[in-house]
């Protein structure tokens, strides 16, 4: 360039020098400072002005005379003049060119910076137009720039992103109607870019001036439609606050770039949810795979089981049916499966049906006829009929005929098996012989009644002999009472005594009649079993035992109890004497009693507890026989019968009586009643 403006200045100096005074040849120089503009440097153009100057001047002494003084001088002035301004002009274009270069420089910076974004490249749209927002805010020197997306109807804008640089702050839910501003959405469809360099004014958004630029301040609006493959999908708005601002090309192209940027992001984000997605329904489906494999590889296990399951079912079967086999055949007890009907016949049987019926074979025995086995025709049909009827019929006794005429009792158990359909297709059953029980029974049948015989000549044997030996025993204590009155104080000491022993001997003699009398009584045959409240059973005990209770000053405590199917005197009798021997043995301090009873499965237990002497374990069973007494009459009176007859009337209702105690810390004693009435019994004892 240096070369070249010297060429040119030398050129124009020689043209200069052969013109006359009054051309303006000066004004040529002018084309050697133009060159200058291709110089980066702003010496050069200075230089080559400050030259061209002093060629100019120069040559007014070499060239030839012509024109006036004040036409010379005014050529060579005008010339020096046009020569600085136009370095002046250069110099201007420079700055702008240099000025420009930045700008476009720090676009590139940007854009650049935009591309390498990771948000960007990693499909985060919120990150990436913030990124974006707050970099076209920071390059174009703007206070607000915005990413609006059109809603699906594409009624509307909304704003996904808003950045006030000012407040460095980001917000966004906005919306904007488009029927409220038909001419920007309209300019949004057919311009690169909407430049509204007074954003009041311009026809484009005009229609913003009192809904949305006022509020905010805004003079300027610089609006790049997004496109996503060829459609308007939304708008990249900058706004410049304060005084209206015209806006370079190289901005509205910037603002474009900014909008594809905003494409790519939206791009990216769509591709990210897509390969997301894609990565969902890829791992589902390897997960889904694997299930099915692992179901496939189970189901082919399991069917591999369930075939070695089958095999060894197989011969588990066939086992099962050679020891069912085994088993039938050797059971005591006749087997046997035969079709309905009068002219029934036997289908199978095992050896003890052959043999209970005289037959040497299964054959011979499968080779008869049904009804021929049984000793009364009529007894066969009544069997059968049940049989139909019911379905099953269970240990029917029945008499049969064996081979040779002998009868057999059996006791026959069968059951009907139908078809599909519902008909009778034939019987299976179980036959025993019971000839040997029949006789048993029947004579324990015998000896039952030769034994109720006998225990009711027992009991009128003892009622009789008890009440015959009162009569004697009440004449004979009468007769020492008289005696010892009579006599009193005229005997000495030891006939005295020897009356007393006798009148003693006697009132205990009448005392274990009474008791065994009361004692023979003792049964259910007679007695009236119905529900008995036992709470009033207590009542009536206590009452009697009031007098002992409280010479004693015993306490006595009772739990709630319960109705139970008894009879009603005989419970009082049973309550008397386990209450009545827990004040009699008690200990030295009062007496204190627990009356209880709790229900356990089908019975009621029933407990009386007391603080009293207690009992040795070794005489838990003693203490309930007849006449047996653990103390003797002068330190605890007694006959010895109470709890024997506790020990009858709880069996005769079909329970039990125990005693749980330990010497010198007091007796339990507990029996059972059934929660339902018990069966009569006959009195066996």
């Amino acid at each position: 360039i240096g070369v070249a403006c010297a060429l040119l200045a030398a050129a124009i100096f020689a043209l200069d020098v052969r013109l006359p005074l009054g051309v303006a040849g000066g004004v040529l120089y002018v084309a050697v400072v133009l060159i200058c503009l291709w110089s980066p440097a702003r010496r050069d153009t200075v230089v080559a002005a400050a030259a061209c100057s002093l060629l100019a001047l120069v040559s007014y002494h070499f060239a030839p005379p012509g024109g006036e003084a004040w036409q010379v001088l005014a050529n060579r002035v005008l010339a020096v003049l046009v020569i600085w301004v136009t370095a002046l002009l250069v110099l201007r274009r420079k700055q702008d060119l240099r000025e420009h270069d930045r700008r476009l420089q720090e676009q590139k910076q940007v854009l650049v910076e935009l591309t390498r974004s990771k948000a960007l490249g990693q499909g985060d749209l919120v990150l990436a137009l913030r990124e974006i927002t707050e970099a076209a805010a920071r390059l174009l020197q703007i206070q607000r720039v915005g990413v609006w997306l059109y809603s699906d109807d594409g009624a509307r804008l909304r704003c996904v992103e808003q950045y006030d640089r000012n407040h460095d702050r980001h917000t966004s839910g906005a919306e904007l109607e488009a029927t409220k501003y038909p001419s920007y959405f309209a300019a949004l469809e057919t311009e690169r870019t909407v430049a509204a360099g007074d954003a009041a004014r311009d026809p484009r958004t005009c229609e913003f001036k009192q809904s949305y630029l006022e509020p905010h301040g805004i003079a300027s609006m610089l609006d790049a439609p997004i496109r996503l493959r060829g459609r308007t999908v939304g708008v990249v708005c900058h706004e410049h606050v304060g005084t209206p601002r015209p806006w370079t090309v190289e901005e509205q192209n910037f603002a474009g770039s900014v909008a594809d940027f905003v494409d790519l992001a939206l791009e990216a984000s769509e591709r990210k949810r897509a390969e997301d997605e894609l990565r969902r329904h890829r791992d589902q489906l390897e997960e889904l795979v694997e299930q099915r494999t692992r179901e496939l590889k189970q189901v082919n296990e399991q069917l591999i089981d369930q075939i070695d399951q089958y095999k060894r079912a197989a011969k588990a079967l066939e086992a099962s049916e050679e020891n069912y086999r085994i088993f039938i055949e050797n059971l005591p007890v006749g087997v046997y499966r035969s079709t309905p009907g009068p002219a029934g016949r036997f289908l199978l049987a095992n050896s003890a049906q052959v043999r209970m019926l005289g037959y040497d074979s299964v054959d011979a025995f499968l080779a008869t006829s049904v009804a021929q086995h049984y000793a009364n025709p009529q007894q066969r049909q009544a069997f059968s009929d049940k049989l139909l009827a019911e379905g099953r019929v269970v240990a029917e006794q029945i008499q049969l005929r064996r081979r040779d005429g002998t009868p057999v009792w059996a006791a026959v158990t069968a059951q009907v098996i139908r078809n599909d359909g519902g008909q009778v297709t034939h019987f299976d059953g179980i036959i025993e012989d019971i000839t040997a029980r029949k006789e048993v029974e029947e004579k324990l049948a015998q000896q039952a009644r030769e034994l109720a015989r006998s225990n009711a000549e027992l009991e009128q044997f003892a009622y009789a002999v008890s009440h015959d030996l009162q009569e004697p025993l009440r004449a004979v204590a009468g007769y020492c009472r008289l005696l010892q009155r009579r006599c009193q104080g005229t005997l000495d000491q030891e006939a005295s005594e020897l009356i007393q022993f006798a009148v003693d001997g006697a009132t205990r003699m009448k005392a274990l009649i009474d008791g065994l009398l009361a004692y023979s009584r003792v049964g259910i045959r007679d007695a009236t079993i119905r529900p008995v409240d036992c709470k009033e059973v207590l009542d009536t005990v206590l009452a009697n035992l009031r007098t002992a209770v409280e010479g004693a000053a015993a306490t006595v405590r009772r739990a709630p109890m319960p109705t139970v199917m008894a009879d009603q005197s005989q419970l009082i009798a049973l309550f008397q004497n386990l209450i009545g021997n827990a004040i009699k043995y008690r200990a030295a301090q009062p007496p204190e009693i627990d009356i209880g009873a709790k229900r356990c499965h089908a019975e009621w237990v029933f407990s009386v507890r007391d603080n009293g002497i207690g009992v040795a374990p070794g005489q838990f069973e003693r203490v309930f026989a007849i006449f047996q007494r653990l103390h003797t009459g002068d330190e605890y009176p007694g006959t010895g019968i109470g709890l024997a007859i506790c020990k009858k009337i709880v069996a005769g209702l079909g329970g039990r009586i125990w005693v749980e105690s330990e010497p010198g810390r007091g007796s339990t004693f507990l029996f059972s009643l059934p929660a339902k009435a018990p069966p009569r019994q006959p009195n066996t004892t």
